[in-house]
């Protein structure tokens, strides 16, 4: 399928849940596909927008009728002068606004998977094993009780409380998202760290505080989240 009908069957919210899963995916490494997706969402913006610039036109147009007589005899008018400046303003706030914290959100939030071995005892390491590897195969309801049990047992392996956060936003659960993912930031510098901070600038920015997320991206460090995190402070 071409990136262009993938991305209109985005928009439309015509995939399922599996297709739009690998698009999210496809969008953390496709940048020809991320491409696509910035430029149809201006147009979609664009068309979603048209009764406010039909509006717009009507109240210039009305205007025209009523002033003509008055500009020609003493040229631009002062009222004119502010739609001229109104428009610019329009315009500008209007097309080349930067994006919400949803569009954000949608462009950037993807799952990884895990691919990691656990160490511990060995009905917990089974647990946890269990649950990183049916959040590997996409299976994100069954992960999520495994490692809600992992977690809950107060096991000695972060692992558990990185993809139980994860997998928290996924289920939109925002707030308890950040309670899990801060609570491990605030602990102690793990090899999580930047993916940590990567699931807990997002899970800020889909709640609208993008002052709490800001710093979380400055600071990310390694390549992938980093040219990510850049490219995410450049819409705020």
């Amino acid at each position: 399928m071409k990136y262009s009908e993938l991305v209109c069957q985005f928009l439309d919210d015509m995939l399922d849940e599996n297709q739009l899963k690998e698009f999210h995916q496809e969008l953390c490494v496709n940048e020809e596909l991320k491409k696509e997706l910035e430029a149809q969402k201006r147009i979609f913006n664009i068309i979603k927008d048209k009764e406010k610039v039909d509006f717009y036109m009507s109240l210039m147009q009305s205007e025209k009728r009523v002033k003509r007589q008055r500009i020609l005899r003493n040229g631009l008018s002062i009222t004119s002068v502010l739609l001229i400046l109104f428009s610019v303003w329009f315009i500008n706030n209007e097309y080349f606004s930067k994006k919400t914290n949803d569009e954000i959100f949608a462009e950037y939030y993807s799952l990884e998977s895990p691919g990691v071995i656990t160490m511990g005892p060995k009905e917990i390491k089974e647990t946890l094993d269990k649950g990183l590897l049916e959040f590997d195969y996409g299976n994100y309801d069954t992960a999520f009780v495994l490692l809600q049990n992992a977690y809950d047992a107060k096991i000695d392996d972060i692992r558990a409380a990185v993809y139980l956060g994860i997998l928290y936003i996924e289920k939109k659960d925002y707030q308890k998202a950040i309670e899990i993912l801060k609570n491990i930031k605030d602990s102690e510098k793990t090899v999580f760290n930047e993916k940590i901070n990567w699931y807990l600038a997002l899970a800020y920015i889909k709640i609208g505080d993008r002052e709490k997320a800001k710093p979380l991206l400055e600071n990310l460090d390694s390549g992938c989240y980093k040219s990510r995190a850049i490219k995410v402070l450049e819409d705020f």
